[in-house]
């Protein structure tokens, strides 16, 4: 619409005036609040004013008021340059834990198994380590004569008697080599662990003690006076008991290892030489080499509660407790005698080599290993046959066997 100028003097036109409010976009720009007759008459030619109610925009000639246009709306500029990345942000708070995910399949129930067999090798005065496939990986120097011979599965320590040295020697199962040499008591002959309390039981047969070493420090922590040249050891971990075959006073001397005293003296057969302890059923069994039986204990009330006869000159002792078999080795038959632990009586006899002595079992493959003192071979049995399965060479003269099942 095109408006007529007024003035404040103009009376014609007031009672007609738009009340509009209006912008002044001149050269000295302002806001005016109010209907048109109360804004000064624009005194500059080409004013721009502002109608807000009607969104015109007029242009003061000086004489009247048109109103502009806008034109078409032109083509868009080119893109600007894009400006410098700014400063990396703090890192924002951490977000919620997400659900757990799903379980994983179950391990094996079965216990891992190292199945390494030790043994002592009397007149080469080393010990010969044999692996699953019944090879000889490892041949570890040790003391002068040696013949017992245990293992702590816990700690994979080795421990060797040194009949003629005086001492044990601790191998490293992990680098088969000897770590350490502990002195004992005159002529020690037999050696037994106890893996719960890593303690190491000695059977000294020339001064008829027991040396107890602590397998922490490798040093002699008490000496037990047993009986009569004793030879050989064993140790129930459960009831922590050590049963030590005296081979002239007949009997087997019970050691509290709590307090490392003997607590009962057992009369068995004659010329005790080898024992078994089955700790899940506190068995004990004593092979008695001059009267060709097995003497069995019953580990709680300390008294023999049977005899089972078998092959001539019974030697060494070893026991599966998973499947409650005793194992004998019989020097002059050169087998060994299978005791079924049930009903005390005797299952099957396995030819082995020359001069059966000492015995260990594997109860996680349930193999047996036999040293065969005159053949210089280790003969292995299938517990679930009762049959030589391998022969193993091995050093000169082999007495005692340790098993790491």
């Amino acid at each position: 619409m095109t408006i007529n100028k007024f003035n404040d003097k103009d009376d014609t036109n007031t009672k007609n005036a738009d009340l509009s409010f209006v912008i002044n976009a001149g050269d000295t720009p302002s806001i005016q609040v109010g209907p048109f007759f109360n804004r000064p008459a624009a005194k500059i030619k080409g004013s721009l004013f502002l109608d807000i109610d009607h969104g015109i925009l007029y242009r003061d000639t000086g004489r009247i008021w048109v109103p502009l246009q806008l034109g078409q709306q032109g083509f868009p500029g080119s893109q600007g340059h894009q400006g410098y990345r700014g400063y990396q942000g703090e890192q924002g708070p951490q977000g919620q834990q997400g659900p757990q995910g799903t379980q994983g399949p179950a391990g094996s129930i079965l216990p891992t198994s190292t199945n390494l067999i030790y043994v002592t090798n009397v007149v080469s005065n080393d010990v010969s380590v044999i692996d699953a496939n019944n090879t000889v990986v490892a041949t570890v120097i040790v003391g002068t004569t040696p013949r017992g011979i245990d293992v702590n599965p816990t700690t994979n320590r080795i421990y060797v008697a040194n009949n003629n040295s005086d001492n044990v020697s601790v191998i490293d199962g992990a680098t088969n080599t000897v770590i350490a040499t502990v002195p004992v008591g005159v002529a020690p002959q037999g050696v037994t662990v106890n893996p719960t309390t890593n303690r190491i039981y000695v059977a000294n047969s020339t001064s008829s003690t027991v040396s107890v070493i602590d397998g922490g420090t490798n040093t002699v922590i008490a000496t037990v006076t047993v009986g009569t040249n004793p030879f050989v050891l064993n140790v129930n971990p459960i009831t922590n008991r050590i049963y030590v075959t005296n081979y002239i006073s007949n009997n087997v001397s019970v050691i509290n290892g709590a307090t490392n005293t003997v607590i009962a003296t057992i009369p068995v057969g004659i010329r005790p030489f080898g024992i078994g302890v089955n700790p899940l059923t506190n068995g004990i069994y004593v092979a008695n080499s001059l009267s060709n039986f097995v003497s069995i204990i019953d580990g709680a009330s300390n008294t023999v509660i049977t005899t089972v006869i078998v092959g001539a000159f019974p030697r060494g002792v070893d026991v599966n407790s998973t499947t409650n078999r005793i194992y004998v080795t019989n020097v002059n038959d050169n087998n060994v005698s299978v005791i079924d632990g049930d009903t005390n009586t005797t299952l099957a006899t396995v030819p082995v080599g020359s001069n059966p002595s000492g015995i260990g079992v594997d109860s996680l493959t349930n193999k047996i290993y036999v040293a065969n003192v005159f053949g210089d071979s280790v003969s292995v049995i299938s517990g679930f046959s009762n049959s030589v399965i391998a022969t193993v060479t091995v050093g000169s003269t082999p007495f005692g066997i340790g098993v790491n099942p």
